[in-house]
């Protein structure tokens, strides 16, 4: 039997940067589930076409996560670096759905596209 979790992610506002991870799905389910092999999965979408898109999917080796001793902090960092290796992203240390918030308030100026 197969088992898929996320760590909740929030898609990020401009689409190429890794915003801070939530803790509350992925640290309960490692602490849960201490056994289960964790790996890093990224997704990209180079290039751009009007009908079919190109998918890149990256999946690192198993992560060396000891969830039994290590906090809610480090495994949260460990996953964290593992996709920044993996993805090559920009890392914001700020929730993601904190700035999509902060854009969508009255009277805040919204970024040209």
């Amino acid at each position: 039997m197969s088992s898929s979790r996320s760590t909740d992610p929030t898609r990020s506002p401009d689409g190429h940067s890794l915003h801070r991870l939530h803790k509350r799905i992925l640290v309960p389910v490692l602490q849960s589930n201490p056994d289960v092999p964790v790996h890093a999965i990224t997704t990209a979408y180079p290039g751009r076409r009007l009908w079919r898109r190109r998918v890149e999917i990256r999946l690192s080796p198993p992560l060396t996560l000891e969830a039994r001793t290590m906090s809610a902090d480090q495994l949260t960092d460990a996953v964290r670096d593992a996709l920044l290796a993996l993805g090559g992203m920009p890392y914001v240390d700020t929730y993601a759905r904190d700035i999509k918030a902060a854009r969508a308030a009255p009277g805040v100026d919204k970024p040209a596209r």
